[in-house]
């Protein structure tokens, strides 16, 4: 019986390894695409649970500032200067509390802390 060529045993031992290590790495990268699609899908809940979240208490600011205007309103009675200095006050209320809100909703602090961007930063920085 003849003995095979040394260097084609060899060969395929290391095809062997390399297929092995090539099937290895793709469950590997399986794995990782998993971790990131469950994070992305409770990521997308997280965003759908807040929408939701905030649209009632939109909602519900929402009506209450009518019910108060009108309520306001209605005490100034037939008095047409009084009904115009409320209503001039309320707006102005509004305004502030409107613009408050949108500061701190959309404040790039606030979005960076949030968003886990800032430990991500800090996390670069410090390893140099």
């Amino acid at each position: 019986m003849r003995k095979g060529n040394p260097l084609r045993e060899i060969l395929n031992a290391a095809l062997g390894i390399l297929k092995e290590y090539k099937n290895t790495s793709f469950d590997l990268a399986k794995i990782e695409a998993t971790i990131y699609y469950v994070q992305l899908v409770k990521s997308v809940r997280h965003i759908c649970l807040s929408l939701c979240g905030v649209l009632i208490a939109l909602c519900l600011v929402i009506t209450g500032m009518i019910m108060i205007h009108v309520f306001l309103i209605s005490l100034a009675g037939e008095n047409a200067v009084g009904r115009s200095i409320i209503l001039f006050l309320l707006a102005a209320v509004d305004l502030g509390i409107g613009l408050g809100v949108f500061y701190q909703l959309f404040s790039e602090e606030r979005w960076l802390k949030q968003s886990g961007t800032e430990a991500l930063v800090e996390n670069v920085t410090d390893s140099k």
